[in-house]
Formats: structure tokens, sequence, C-alpha cells
């Protein structure tokens, strides 16, 4: 089948708009760290020594990557449907919390039963908590945003509450709990390295992500509901539906990043064991143009900043805060490239009718 030549420049348009707001970003980043007296060539080339210069650097841009995958999936799945879901932090909070609470609690049982079980907690968790915020937009017209980001701050204190409380370990002063059992702890791939086997899973995901987005019946509902709400009604959508349960699935892989941190890396619930992966998601969702398979480019390319950011440094004295400056240059230049199709946020009005209520 041909692809007509108006078809190919939306395709080529959409490839070139990343590149240029990260060219866009990693110029301005060289001005600044010109500004703070250092050789931008030197500094970049520090990052990608960082990132790649050794194998175990790049299993650790995997390990990076893998939440950073899940979590934007979950993002750019909600952001098709115009529900604009910031709570991915506090979704992998409490994924990460169910991944210690059953990991703690029976961590006698065998991983062919603890593994499996551990992973539905954390999508449960996860996809609860999501949950809350969706319905309160499907039945009451409340703004996502404000809610997702209020959950943030509340699933942060509840995990802060247990490490400190009811999940403490005992025989630590930390906060934090004790160590997972064997069954619940994801295996290691590659020995002398921390890459563990929850990358697997999150490349299934991300393929099975992209065929139920972009193939399944699903999918075109939720593409509907992001084009036009209007629309999705008069073609017989069920909003209130499809809405709670984007919001359930985008939460549930929030969640699953968070028991793989946990399960993958630490083995114990730490009281700060995320560095921001959830707000990050949404970057990395915005660069990917809300693609799964470009989410995976982005993710990694995101990963690979963070870990080569302690190199650059060490080696060009330049601190990691500019990594974030440069994450925040890509996301505003992406958002003015994409200001005119972006998808809306759906405003329901007092109306039984407009809030998606059915009878």
């Amino acid at each position: 089948m041909k692809i007509k030549q108006n078809d190919k420049r939306k395709i080529l348009t959409q490839l070139l708009k990343p590149v240029a707001a990260i060219a866009a970003a990693l110029l301005v980043g060289a001005v600044l760290i010109l500004y703070a007296g250092a050789n931008p060539v030197m500094a970049y080339k520090s990052l990608l020594t960082g990132a790649f210069g050794s194998f175990y650097n790049f299993t650790e841009v995997l390990v990076k990557a893998s939440p950073l995958w899940l979590a934007g999936l979950g993002v750019a799945l909600s952001f098709k449907a115009g529900i604009f879901n910031v709570g991915a932090e506090g979704q992998i909070m409490m994924g990460a919390l169910a991944t210690a609470w059953i990991g703690v609690v029976l961590g006698n049982l065998p991983m062919i039963i603890l593994l499996p079980v551990t992973m539905l907690a954390a999508v449960l968790a996860g996809g609860i908590w999501a949950s809350i915020p969706g319905m309160m937009k499907a039945k009451l017209g409340v703004d996502e945003i404000i809610t997702t980001i209020m959950f943030n701050y509340i699933a942060t204190w509840v995990v802060s509450y247990f490490v400190t409380g009811p999940l403490k370990d005992p025989a630590g002063v930390n906060p934090q709990t004790a160590e997972l059992g064997a069954g619940a702890q994801l295996p290691i791939l590659v020995k002398a390295t921390r890459l563990h086997a929850g990358l697997i899973l999150t490349l299934i995901l991300i393929v099975v992500m992209y065929f139920v987005i972009q193939k399944s019946t699903f999918g075109y509902k939720v593409r509907l509901l992001g084009s036009s709400l209007t629309v999705a009604r008069a073609s017989g959508v069920n909003v209130p539906l499809t809405l709670i349960t984007t919001m359930i699935i985008s939460g549930g892989l929030s969640g699953l990043a968070g028991m793989m941190e946990i399960s993958g890396l630490h083995h114990r619930l730490l009281n700060s064991f995320s560095p921001g992966y959830g707000f990050t998601a949404v970057v990395v969702a915005l660069l990917g143009n809300l693609n799964p398979l470009a989410v995976f480019v982005s993710g990694f390319f995101f990963a690979a900043m963070t870990v080569g950011a302690n190199e650059m440094q060490r080696s060009a004295a330049i601190p990691t805060s500019l990594i974030s400056v440069i994450q925040g240059l890509i996301v505003f230049f992406v958002l003015i490239s994409e200001v005119k199709h972006f998808p809306k946020p759906h405003i329901f009005t007092s109306k039984k009718e407009d809030r998606g209520v059915t009878e």
C-alpha cells in the first residue's frame, strides 16, 4: 500500500519536531554551559561517556529507562484520551507500597507464586489510586490535573507513614521496610550489574500498548475521546467508562513501575526511592508524541541524560541540575510545536450530560 505524499509529510514532520526540540534545548544548554565558564563540547562529550562509556553504564541507562517507559506509557495513554493525568508519581508510590506489603508479609512464598501476586498487587494499587481522580472527573467534573497533583502529595505521605510506622524494619533505624522475601525480588539478567528481569516485561508492554492504542477497539475509543468529546458521545462511546478505564490502566502501568524499582533494585521500600520518575514520565510522553514506540526512544534518551549527568559533573564541573533545565526546555519546545494539535483537556459543565454521567 502506497503512502500518500501528504501522509509522508505528516510523518516526517512528526519525526522532526522532537528532534528539533532536543536540538534547540541542547543549544540553549550549551549557552548556559558557556555562561558557567565550561566547554559545551567537552560537557556533552562527558555526558555521552557517562551514559555509554562502558557496558555497565549502558545497563544503568536501561535500569533508569524502565520506570520511565512504564510510567510514560501510562501518561501517554491518558493524555491520548484528553485526560491530563499528572499523578504518575503518586501511582508509582502506591505500587511500591503494595509491593513492599506483599513482599514482606508473604515473603516466605515461592517466587512462582509471590512474584506474580506482587506484580498484580502493584498494578491494582496504582490503578485504584488513579481511578479515584478518574471517577471524580467522570461523575463530578472535577479537574483531574488538580486532583492527580494532590494525590501525589497524599501518596508521598502515606508511604512515609508506613515506612516509619507499621512497615518499618524493626531491625533498622532508617525509614524503610524490611527486605522483601527472595520470591518477590526480580532476578538479575546480567551479573555484576543492576539490570533486572523487569526490563523484559517492560519491552513487551511497550509493544502491547502500541497495539492497544493504535489497533484495538478500546484504543479507538481513547483516541476518539481525545479528539472530541462531542464526537465520542455521538459515536456511542461510553465516556465515563472509557475515562475511568483509561485512568485505571494508566495508573496500573505506573504502579508496575514502582514495583520494579522496589523488587528489582532496592529490595525494600525506602522513604524517597523515586527521584521523580512520575514527573519525568510526563516529559517522556510529550517528547514521544504520546506514541508508545516513540516513548521508548524518548525514555531511553532521558535515562541516558540522567546517567551521563554524573560524569558530566565530575569531568566538566557542570551541576547535574543543568540536565533538569535541559529536560524542561525540551518540554517547552515540544509544547510550542504541538500547541495546535495537542489534545485539549475535557471541561465538563454542571450538566449531567456534559459530565458524562449516565442514568
